[in-house]
């Protein structure tokens, strides 16, 4: 008596070579006892039982072992060429160990009109070799529905970026003195951003890139009122004097960057110290630009790092945000009526 049905069987045996036994045993009952009755004894299905007799009759008890699925021929399949030209400029920027990302790949050979992301991407991890990695239960990084409701410019944050981080570059410090740090302006209801550059991170360089370079961008803005602007920075020796040394230590004396501030704009807003997510749209700018930019291009001096700085912004400040319908420029322009134009990228030196 049969006490499990073939289905059951076959989805619960991991031995491939008993379920071919058991499949011959099917085909020859079938010769003498019928189809029907096979059938109705192994609860499977008139048609199975048919088909594996065809398949024994045209190969024997090897032609019951379980077929592939995969398809005879591919015409979808992605041109040889496009996935050696995906494969190969992953390897050589693995080589000069740089940030490979599918997107780079993806614009880099300008393939929107050839293939789909994913299947860039697919070929990307392969070159890479890359594992699968489980998704991670996503964290409340807190409230942020305050975000939503301010105003183009309304509240700007400003950081630094250490650029000696990245691997690619750290050759070009000493050699050519290329600059170690970017000073980053990342508006949080546009997504629109600013860089410059330095080769200290000081103070002085920060109040460089507020007046040579942020002051000069907001003035020209018709309509935009400088004094409804709150500037946003951690508690650095860059933004502040809290940590500053010598005649000042002990003193609560309000930093240049803050006189700046507050003479021009609305307000210097500190973050808690400590606090992981208060800078969130600055840094996620800072992990998009390392990738996409910094530690993918061949920048190995100051002109080089300008030059592929200023591609970048372009790409970026005219890109369509993540789940909206503008870009950063677009959101801009639609609210003020007029033409936005991002910055040039900058050597903060240079204006000593």
């Amino acid at each position: 008596m049969q006490l499990v049905s073939y289905s059951d069987l076959y989805y619960n045996c991991k031995n491939r070579e008993y379920i071919v036994d058991k499949r011959e045993e099917i085909v020859l009952l079938s010769f003498e006892l019928g189809i029907n009755k096979v059938a109705r004894f192994y609860k499977m299905s008139r048609n199975t039982v048919k088909r594996w007799r065809n398949r024994y009759f045209l190969g024997g008890r090897d032609n019951l072992y379980d077929l592939s699925r995969k398809p005879k021929n591919s015409p979808k399949k992605t041109n040889k060429e496009i996935v050696d030209k995906i494969i190969n400029l992953s390897k050589e920027k693995k080589i000069k160990k740089c940030r490979i990302t599918s997107t780079k790949v993806y614009r880099s050979l300008e393939l929107e009109n050839d293939i789909s992301y994913e299947t860039c991407n697919k070929y990307v991890k392969e070159a890479l070799g890359c594992k699968r990695k489980r998704k991670e239960k996503k964290t409340n990084g807190g409230d942020i529905s305050w975000k939503n409701n301010l105003k183009p410019f309304e509240r700007i944050q400003i950081d630094v970026k250490y650029l000696t981080d990245i691997s690619n570059l750290k050759p070009y410090f000493k050699e050519n003195s290329l600059a170690k740090y970017e000073f980053t302006f990342r508006d949080i209801c546009s997504g629109f951003a600013i860089v410059a550059y330095g080769t200290e991170k000081s103070v002085t360089n920060t109040y460089l890139f507020f007046e040579k370079v942020i002051y000069p961008f907001l003035k020209n803005i018709p309509g935009l009122d400088l004094k409804t602007i709150s500037f946003q920075t951690d508690n650095g020796s860059e933004n502040t004097n809290r940590k500053r040394k010598g005649p000042y230590v002990g003193m609560n004396k309000k930093s240049c960057v803050t006189n700046f501030i507050e003479e021009f704009f609305k307000n210097h807003i500190l973050i808690i110290p400590g606090h992981c997510t208060a800078q969130s749209d600055v840094e996620s700018f800072h992990w998009i630009i390392e990738r996409e930019c910094l530690g993918w291009d061949d920048i190995t001096n100051n002109d080089s790092l300008l030059y592929y700085s200023d591609k970048f912004l372009n790409w970026f400040n005219n890109k369509i945000r993540y789940k909206k319908d503008y870009s950063p420029i677009q959101k801009l322009e639609q609210y003020f009526n007029t033409k936005i134009e991002t910055p040039k990228a900058v050597i903060l030196e240079n204006f000593l």
